[in-house]
C-alpha cells in the first residue's frame, strides 16, 4: 500500500465527514529551542550555599543542541466526542533523540468522550499519580486509556515508548507500564497503583541508579475541614534482577490554609534502600533516607507574586542534611511576563557550606509576545559535591500555537 493511501485510510476511519452539529478543529504547535550545556568535573574551592563558583574545574562534556518540534492535529468534534489525528516531527542536532524515524512516537491519535479517552502515539499532557511517589509529571509517547466509572471512580492505564524532559531537551527510549484507579468517598479520594519498570534499566538525568522491578501503591486524600487536608501514599516494590530483594516507601502531608493567602504544608517521607523508580521524584541516588519539610506558600495577588520558602531535614545513614529552599514566581500581567526563580540545597547539618553538598538552582523567564507566540529562556545548575561535578544548561525557545 502506498503511504498516501495508508494515511487516507487512517483519516477516513477516525475522522468521518462533517454532519449537522459537528465541527472540524485544526491546531498546530511549533517549537524551536537551543541549549548550551556544560558538564564540569574536578571542582574545588566551593563557597557556601548560593555561591558555588568553582576553580580548577575541567570541562568533561560540552554540548550545543538545536531542536525543532512540530505537532499538527485535526479533530472532529460531535456531541462532546472528539476524534483526533496528527503528526509530530522532532528534529535534534547535537544530541540524540529516539525520533529519527517515523514510528508510533511521531503520531498523535486520540478519542475523547464523556466516559473516558484513548490516546496513542505522543501524549500531549503529562500524568501524575497521588503525591508523585511512583509517577510525577510523566510526559511520554506510547498509549493511554482513561475510563470514568461515575460514582465508582476513574481508571488510567498507560505504556511508554519514550519518556521526555522537554525543558532540558532530553528524550529517552524507555518501556514502562502503569495502572492507577481512583475512587471518591465523602470528604476525599483513595487510589491504587501498579507500576512496571522491569523492561528497562536506565538513568534519566539527574536521577541515578533507577530501580528496575514492579511497584504497587496505595494513596488517599481527606479533608478534615474546609481549610485542613491530609494525604498519604505508600508503595512496595519487588526489584530485579531476581534476588535483588524488595523495597518500600511512604509519604504523608498536611495542608493547612492559615489565611486567605498563606498556607502551611508539612510533608514527611521515608524511602528504603533501592526505592528509586524512574518516574518518581522523591529520590536521586536510591539511598535510604527519611525527610521532613515545612513549606509556607504565600500569595501576594496585587503584586502578582507567589513565594514558597521551605526548610527540611534529611536523614541518611552516613550523615544528616538540612534542606533549605526558596521558590519565587512573579507574573507581570500588563507585559505578559512570567518569572520563576528557585534554589534548593542539601547541606551537611554539622558542616554548613562544605563542598560535599547538593544544590539545584534555576531561573526561567517567559514572555507571551502575541496571543499565540511564547518566548522562554531558562538557566539551570545542578551541583553534586559528592562527585565533584556540576551541570549547567542555558536554553532559549520560541513557541507558536494556533
Amino acid at each position: 500500500m502506498r503511504p498516501g493511501a495508508f494515511w487516507g485510510l487512517c483519516l477516513s476511519c477516525l475522522l468521518p465527514a462533517v454532519s449537522a452539529g459537528a465541527e472540524w478543529q485544526f491546531s498546530a504547535d511549533h517549537r524551536v529551542a537551543a541549549a548550551d550545556a556544560d558538564d564540569l568535573e574536578n571542582t574545588h574551592n566551593v563557597q557556601p550555599w548560593g555561591v558555588d563558583t568553582v576553580t580548577g574545574a575541567t570541562r568533561k562534556v560540552e554540548q550545543k543542541v538545536l531542536l525543532l518540534e512540530t505537532n499538527v492535529t485535526a479533530a472532529y468534534v460531535e456531541n462532546a466526542v472528539a476524534r483526533v489525528v496528527g503528526l509530530r516531527y522532532l528534529g535534534s542536532w547535537g544530541r540524540e533523540t529516539p525520533y529519527t524515524q517515523l514510528r508510533l512516537s511521531n503520531l498523535i491519535l486520540a478519542w475523547h468522550g464523556e466516559v473516558g479517552s484513548v490516546e496513542a502515539g505522543y501524549i500531549l499532557t503529562p500524568s501524575s499519580w497521588a503525591r508523585g511517589l511512583l509517577v510525577d509529571r510523566l510526559r511520554f509517547s506510547g498509549g493511554r486509556a482513561r475510563i470514568h466509572w461515575g460514582a465508582s471512580g476513574r481508571t488510567e492505564a498507560w505504556w511508554t515508548d519514550t519518556v521526555e524532559d522537554p525543558t532540558r531537551l532530553r528524550y529517552y527510549e524507555i518501556s514502562l507500564a502503569g495502572l492507577h484507579h481512583r475512587a471518591t468517598f465523602p470528604g476525599g479520594e483513595a487510589g491504587l497503583s501498579v507500576l512496571d519498570t522491569s523492561r528497562d534499566h536506565i538513568d534519566v538525568f539527574p536521577k541515578q541508579n533507577c530501580a528496575r522491578g514492579t511497584f504497587s501503591g496505595l494513596d488517599f486524600t481527606y479533608a478534615l475541614r474546609n481549610d485542613l487536608r491530609i494525604s498519604s501514599e505508600v508503595a512496595y516494590g519487588r526489584l530485579l534482577p531476581e534476588g535483588a530483594g524488595e523495597t518500600y516507601a511512604g509519604t504523608a502531608a498536611l495542608d493547612w490554609r492559615l489565611a486567605t493567602r498563606l498556607s502551611l504544608i508539612v510533608t514527611g517521607a521515608y524511602l528504603a534502600p533501592g526505592f528509586n523508580p524512574l518516574t518518581g521524584f522523591y529520590n536521586v541516588t536510591g539511598e535510604e533516607n527519611g525527610q521532613v519539610r515545612i513549606h509556607f506558600p504565600w500569595q501576594l495577588r496585587e503584586l502578582g507574586l507567589r513565594i514558597r520558602p521551605s526548610l527540611g531535614w534529611k536523614q541518611q545513614y552516613a550523615e544528616n542534611f538540612l534542606v533549605p529552599s526558596l521558590e519565587f514566581n512573579w507574573l507581570w500581567t500588563e507585559a505578559d511576563l512570567r518569572l520563576r526563580v528557585y534554589e534548593y540545597a542539601e547541606q551537611p547539618a554539622a558542616r554548613w557550606g562544605a563542598e560535599d553538598h547538593w544544590e539545584y538552582t534555576g531561573a526561567s523567564l517567559t514572555w507571551q509576545a502575541l496571543t499565540s507566540i511564547f518566548v522562554t529562556s531558562r538557566w539551570e545548575k545542578i551541583y553534586n559535591g559528592f562527585t565533584h561535578s556540576k551541570s549547567v544548561q542555558l536554553t532559549g525557545e520560541v513557541r507558536v500555537k494556533y
